[in-house]
């Protein structure tokens, strides 16, 4: 072997070794929940999305690219008769997370399957959240991130830091706030639904603030 072919293999061997591939991380679980019940959510980090279409039980599935995500956080799921409550924790507080790079480039996601009648909390800081199809109260808050509620029976309160709002079908009063984006909002107009009360409360000056109603 020529000393050329030598110093290549030898710097591609160090290349190889000082970058080793890197798996995602992923955790599943399923919870008990009965319709009616109530899924609590808290999260340093993440998008969040829920959706209302499981017939018995919560599932909650928790994606990233970093394959060290369960040694810079800690996560919990705990079950009572009060409902479900997930939280997903970062160890050492927010500005060692910030330092260790640990916000940036992760895609951190939360999928959550719940029963369409549930009453869900959820907050992240470091992600949009985007809810469909529940018939319960819904309250939702990202400090980081848009907000989008669609097919909602009943009242819905979002706010967000960093983001717009956007909400779709929503059949209950509706409060939100925003202090970096825009905010828009469609009710339905069919009987009691149709008497569902919109208060938005743009933060900033110079957000953008649409409303309209129409019918299913």
């Amino acid at each position: 072997m020529t000393r050329t072919k030598m110093l290549f293999a030898l710097a591609a061997g160090f290349v190889l070794f000082a970058v080793p591939a890197r798996a995602d991380f992923k955790m599943e679980r399923r919870l008990a929940l009965e319709p009616g019940g109530t899924f609590t959510l808290n999260a340093d980090i993440g998008t969040v999305t829920l959706t209302g279409d499981s017939t018995s039980g919560v599932a909650v599935t928790v994606t990233s690219r970093r394959d060290d995500f369960d040694e810079l956080f800690d996560l919990s799921f705990d079950e009572s008769p009060a409902g479900v409550t997930v939280s997903v924790k970062r160890r050492g507080g927010w500005l060692k997370g910030f330092w260790g790079g640990e916000w940036f480039g992760d895609d951190t996601q939360i999928v959550v399957h719940s029963p369409s009648r549930t009453t869900a909390n959820i907050r992240t800081s470091g992600g949009s959240i985007d809810v469909s199809r529940l018939s319960g109260r819904l309250a939702v808050h990202t400090s980081g991130g848009s907000l989008r509620a669609e097919e909602i029976e009943g009242p819905v309160e979002g706010t967000t830091s960093g983001g717009s709002i956007k909400m779709r079908n929503v059949g209950g009063d509706t409060i939100a706030r925003t202090s970096g984006g825009s905010a828009a909002s469609r009710v339905r107009d069919s009987g009691a639904v149709g008497r569902a009360r919109n208060r938005f409360s743009p933060a900033t000056v110079g957000d953008e603030l649409a409303r309209s109603s129409s019918s299913p």
